[in-house]
């Protein structure tokens, strides 16, 4: 959460009479589109409208901004409430855990992220997303709990980016389907049995299934407003399901 607050999103809360916080939600902001996250309520809060109140603050926030077009990854609990505010189901989401320890492959053009790659990661990864999340990404990278952010070059140009964080392989976003094979293998090599890839989109099922990983379904991809030029063909891995 802080990387995203820190790259303009927030987060909202609801307290009961002792202080204690009982809702919560967050809001990417990735103009010109954004992302809401994290939406929690404390089971013996639940269907007192708490979800609601956040939910509307977010939007809200959102909208302030001039953001129309808001992704999220719903629950099937969560689902119903979204419906409500127009938000309509993309795809039917899946995530991959690593059922043993990935084998090497080439890695010629690996290496870790440097600061003059960020302009061309930032490009790629707006081709694919449809939002500027740049600034987001790079506190993510760079911060403590991110232990390798790769970046693949090929003919010149970066092709691929990917992150590994603890028991977590994501984001992967590359130019195309053996770009991202490629990389991905490098950071299933480096991960343990039980690592987790959000990889959201199915239609990326078969690659990880190559690589040793077991399909497991996930949540739903919803989203509401007018569409942005995103290409879902292009992201192998969420980081998350709350930001995609």
């Amino acid at each position: 959460l802080s990387p995203m607050v820190r790259a303009g999103g927030c987060v909202l809360g609801r307290r009961d009479a002792s202080g204690r916080l009982i809702a919560m939600g967050g809001a990417a902001l990735f103009g010109p589109m954004g992302f809401i996250c994290n939406m929690v309520v404390r089971p013996e809060w639940k269907r007192q409208g708490l979800g609601r109140v956040v939910f509307e603050g977010l939007l809200s926030r959102l909208r302030a901004r001039g953001i129309e077009r808001v992704h999220l990854e719903a629950t099937e609990e969560g689902k119903p409430l979204y419906e409500q505010y127009g938000f309509a189901a993309r795809w039917e989401s899946i995530t991959a855990v690593a059922a043993g320890g990935g084998e090497a492959g080439d890695e010629a053009g690996i290496a870790q992220v440097s600061a003059s790659d960020w302009p061309a990661i930032a490009a790629l990864d707006r081709a694919a997303y449809g939002g500027d999340r740049s600034a987001f990404l790079r506190l993510v990278a760079e911060g403590p709990r991110c232990e390798e952010a790769l970046r693949l070059v090929e003919d010149g140009r970066v092709t691929a980016f990917g992150f590994r964080l603890p028991g977590r392989i994501g984001p992967l976003v590359a130019a195309d389907a053996s770009s991202a094979e490629k990389l991905a293998r490098a950071l299933a090599y480096r991960s343990g049995a039980g690592t987790l890839a959000p990889v959201g989109h199915p239609q990326h099922a078969a690659m990880w299934q190559r690589l040793g990983f077991e399909i497991e379904p996930y949540d739903v991809r919803m989203a509401v407003g007018p569409p942005v030029d995103d290409a879902p063909e292009m992201v192998f891995a969420m980081l998350n399901g709350g930001v995609g």
